[in-house]
């Protein structure tokens, strides 16, 4: 199994060939000449927990936020996976009617009911900061944040 990657078999893995093995392996640090294993192990265990070997660039960017807004990892990405379920079409961006249903699932509202269409409103006017008929994730992280996970509930 290893020859398939080390194709000379010759011990050395280049850049190229571990790069079949990791996912976008070419990190800050990655040697760019060939490196024997030692040197490997050595390069891998002093990175196997940097975020920028484990996660995607999208899941970089929300923890870096969530540091700048000085937010809980684990709550934004609770509040992103709900986000992201209510933005179907993936474009980063919900609606007023998407906004009210995310809103129902966060606040746990018993199936069956929702919010008052007057309250809902209200807090789509403060969630959507620019103004411009949508939210975007940090808007909604941040509104949420704002009202609901300070008041601990």
């Amino acid at each position: 199994e290893g020859g398939d990657v080390d194709l000379l078999a010759d011990g050395v893995l280049t850049q190229e060939q571990l790069g079949m093995i990791f996912r976008d392996i070419a990190s800050p640090g990655m040697p760019t000449e060939a490196m024997n294993f030692q040197q490997f192990a050595l390069w891998f265990f002093s990175r196997s927990f940097s975020e920028e070997c484990n996660l995607t660039e999208e899941q970089c960017a929300v923890r870096s936020m969530a540091r700048k807004y000085d937010m809980a990892i684990s709550d934004v990405d609770y509040y992103k996976k709900c986000f992201d379920k209510h933005d179907p079409d993936g474009s980063g961006l919900i609606d007023s009617t998407e906004f009210e249903a995310l809103l129902n699932k966060m606040v746990r509202t018993p199936n069956g009911f929702s919010l008052p269409e007057k309250r809902v409103e209200q807090l789509w006017r403060e969630a959507d900061e620019d103004n411009n008929g949508a939210i975007n994730f940090w808007e909604f992280a941040r509104f949420y944040r704002k009202h609901f996970e300070q008041q601990g509930t």
